[in-house]
């Protein structure tokens, strides 16, 4: 079973693995690979559900926060939650198409982390 925490354990060991040399050298931008693999439907669907579903509990949280401690909304994460859940929906049709029925999926999703210069 793929989830969130099997891909949280293999992050936090590859990032273990390239501490030190990301020590040595300060880059502006950095790529981590996130998911790299081949997958049955179902599998895919499960871990891009695990992602979509924690990036829109991150921002329903952070709203929420929001408006707990200043009675307003935040406004990047009510204008995320949407296009999050239409995403996940959109994902989820597309995997669930007879095309994908008893076949390998490949699935290869990078990060970029930039420093923003203010």
């Amino acid at each position: 079973m793929y989830s969130i925490t099997n891909i949280n354990k293999n992050l936090k060991q590859n990032y273990r693995t390239f501490a030190p040399e990301r020590k040595k050298t300060m880059k502006q931008d950095e790529t981590v690979e996130l998911i790299k693999g081949e997958f049955t439907a179902e599998q895919a669907k499960e871990i891009l559900t695990n992602v979509f579903t924690t990036k829109i509990q991150f921002h329903q949280m952070k709203n929420f926060s929001s408006l707990e401690r200043f009675s307003i909304e935040d406004e990047i994460a009510m204008e995320r939650l949407p296009e999050l859940k239409r995403e996940l929906k959109r994902t989820i049709a597309f995997l669930q198409t007879p095309e994908f029925s008893n076949k390998k999926i490949q699935i290869h999703s990078e990060i970029k982390i930039s420093i923003i210069n203010d």
